[in-house]
Order: structure tokens, then sequence, then C-alpha cells
């Protein structure tokens, strides 16, 4: 990872500065489509105006691809993955993490993951599904009266009843976390809230976090699942910058530079938003320097995947040799803007998944016809009671698995290498 960093300090030694004399504050409309994104983008723009003598109007409004073309926005931010519009001539970029984590009070002790229609029936007030008793959000559940918990954030509350509530009012007779959400919350034995991501990835271990339900699995936040969208109440923050003449190019680059630096995000930490990893600031970064136009994050299928999957406790890591040498692995998630790996199962014994996984994804200009060396690497025991495992490899492309591999690693024999051929 430290890696990571001087390249990104080495890209922004690359991208252009502004001079003073060609400052001009229409040169860069800003349309931001939620509360969130507003806050991050006053938060950005304020240091960089500030240093650079500029001025920043944000339009709240929403945002769609063909504004970025047509020149009415040189840059949307949103929590919302943009539709595909009539042009690619812009750049996806993520720029943080926001939303919110649900917890719960010990006495919640029923219920292991929570879904959308029961947060529905939990936290809206929408006519029948305004539960009073937990029997009423699921019939398994015990017959106790349902305690709601919120922040005192008001853009916190906004992003759970627009983005999770979805056009449903919110629960009326609702308690405040105030500053000690664990305090409050534990107080009442069948209490049930949600509070900002950004404090619940500060300190996970703080809160009693209940799993949500994103359709495939249950899953409690992480940096990770969040920016791969896999974590119903929490988003990535996306801003997407047109590459069109109708702008000043170098004063975009500038703010661009200046807003994925080091000193960028310690302004989103300084204001309470979760920095992204590092290599998804890298990958940004780097996208956006080489001017990789068009979807990067969401949208893209990827050429193909190489799948690890295995059962236990154990913490196995996946690591894989690009043809230009490169590895890619725990120590180096992103390669040049166009390889990752997702998914980080029981990493340093943290947690025990069901059935953990770690995924390898190539984008689709990745090069083929040509072997990937595959590497697995029996990291930590994590307290299991044998001192080996069993893994299973998948390749798949075109969502069909075209090659399966399977071997085991041990504490003795700690590292399996396999060779992936790529059609």
């Amino acid at each position: 990872m430290r890696n990571a960093l001087v390249f990104v300090l080495l890209i922004l030694m690359l991208l252009p500065t502004v001079p003073a004399s060609t400052q001009d504050d229409s040169l860069i409309p800003i349309v931001s489509s939620d509360r969130l994104s507003d806050i991050l983008a006053e938060r950005y723009l304020e240091e960089f105006a500030r240093d650079n003598g500029i001025h920043f109007e944000i339009q709240r409004l929403p945002g769609t691809i063909d504004m970025l073309c047509n020149g009415e926005a040189a840059i949307i931010a949103t929590v919302h993955p943009l539709d595909a519009g009539d042009c690619d001539q812009f750049v996806e970029t993520v720029v943080g993490i926001g939303g919110t984590a649900i917890i719960a009070s010990d006495g919640v002790d029923f219920m292991s993951c929570i879904n959308q229609e029961e947060i529905n029936a939990v936290f809206s007030a929408d006519g029948d599904q305004n539960a009073n008793r937990w029997n009423e959000v699921n019939e398994n559940f015990p017959d106790r009266i349902v305690t709601v918990y919120v922040p005192d954030s008001n853009p916190v509350r906004r992003y759970f009843e627009t983005e999770v509530l979805v056009d449903i009012p919110p629960r009326e007779g609702v308690l405040s976390l105030g500053s000690d959400p664990v305090r409050n919350v534990s107080s009442r034995q069948s209490a049930i809230g949600y509070i900002a991501v950004e404090d619940y990835l500060a300190s996970p271990l703080t809160f009693n976090g209940i799993a949500v339900n994103n359709g495939e699995e249950c899953v409690l936040p992480t940096e990770r699942l969040i920016v791969n969208d896999q974590y119903p109440t929490a988003s990535p923050m996306y801003w997407y910058v047109s590459l069109t003449d109708t702008f000043d190019q170098t004063l975009i680059s500038s703010l661009m530079g200046f807003i994925l630096s080091e000193g960028g995000r310690e302004i989103a930490s300084r204001n309470n938003i979760w920095t992204p990893p590092v290599d998804i600031t890298l990958l940004s970064l780097s996208n956006f320097a080489e001017q990789r136009t068009g979807f990067f994050f969401t949208q893209q299928e990827p050429l193909f995947e190489i799948k690890l999957s295995w059962e236990g406790a154990h913490d196995l890591d996946l690591r894989v040799l690009l043809p230009s040498g490169e590895e890619i692995g725990f120590f180096n998630l992103a390669g040049t803007g166009s390889h990752l790996i997702t998914d980080d199962g029981n990493e340093y014994c943290s947690k025990e998944a069901t059935a953990p996984t770690e995924v390898f994804e190539a984008a689709p200009d990745a090069p083929t016809g040509t072997d990937y060396i595959v590497s697995v690497q029996y990291s930590f025991n994590c307290n299991a009671p044998v001192s080996e495992t069993e893994y299973t490899i998948e390749v798949i492309m075109d969502g069909e698995i075209i090659e399966t591999l399977d071997g085991v690693v041990s504490e003795e024999n700690n590292v399996a290498v396999e060779t992936v051929s790529l059609p």
C-alpha cells in the first residue's frame, strides 16, 4: 500500500496546476443530486477555491451523463450510479463513502440479519408497515415493543429516508441517539437504530451491528462491500467528470488532483465522510490522469474473474501475477487501472465468513491469450480445529465457469501455485 501512495504522489506531480490568470468561476459548473454529495463537494470546493481564488456554485438537481456532454455540467456528484447516456467523454471516480449502518441493543439477539421489508416495517410510517412490536415485523420474532433510535445529524437522516426507505415516510415517535449511541441503544432491551456508516467503520467492534440482506447474502458494512455497491444502506460517493473541451481541462485536472490527494482525503475525514480504500483512490486518480473514459466502477462487466473460495475459519489470500509482471494481492490490491481484488475473506481473522471468498476482476481491456499465475496463500489458522483447508479456484468469463482448480494449503505447505490460461 505504500507503493500505491507513492504512485498517487507521482501522478499528482504530473497533473497541471492552474495559473491564476486563467481562472474563471464559470468554467466548472457542479451538479449534486443529494445532500451527502452536497456537503462533500462544498467542503472540497471551499478549500480549493480559497487557495486558487475561484468561486463555485453547486446546483442541486438530478444529474445525467448527457449533461456532461452537452456543456450543462463539468462534474456530477452523486451517491447514485448514473445511467448510460449518448456519450462516454467522462471519467467515473469514487471520492468518498457515505450512508448508514444498522445497530441494535444486545437484547435484539433474535435478529442476525434484516431485509428491506423488515427495514421498512421498523423505520417507516407507511400504513400498516409501522410495526410497534417485533412480532409484527416478523412472526418469528418475540412479542416485544419496537424502540427506534435515529441520529441527530440531518444529512444522515436524510440519506436514510431518501435512499433506504425510498418514497415512504419515516417513522414518527423515534428517539435520539444523541452523542452516545451505544449507551442509548443499550438502555432499551429491544432497541434498534442506524448511525452514520463512517462512525461504524471507525470502530465496528464498538457497536452491535445488524447485518443487512443485499439480495444474495447478509453482510455487515465494510469499505470494500460499500465501494462494490454490495451493502444496501450505504453508498460510494461518485464524481463523474467531463472530458469535453467545453470546460477548462487544466482547471479540472488541478481540482481532481487536489481532491484525490492525501490532502483531499483529509478534508473528507474532517467532515465525517469516510474515505475509500487507498487503491480505489489510486484507480480514480490513474483513470483520470490516463483519461479512461466511460464507466469503470459501475456498469462494467469484467472480462474475466478468478474466484478463490474455501470453508472454515482460515485466512487464505489470493495472489495473481499478471502478464505484465505486476502482482496483485493483499499487499497491492489494484493494478494500473484494470485489475482489482474484491472480497477479503476472514481478513486477519477479524471475521469468520460462512463461505469466505476472494475475487480477482480484470477489466475488459485486460490481456488474454496468455497465462496468469495464481497463488493461494495460507496466511492464518484463526483458531481453526485443523491446520489445513481445501480451496477451489474458478475462472469465470461471461458469467460461465470455464475452468475449476482444486487444492489444499496448510501451515506446513502454505502456498499453492496454479496456472490459468485465458483463451
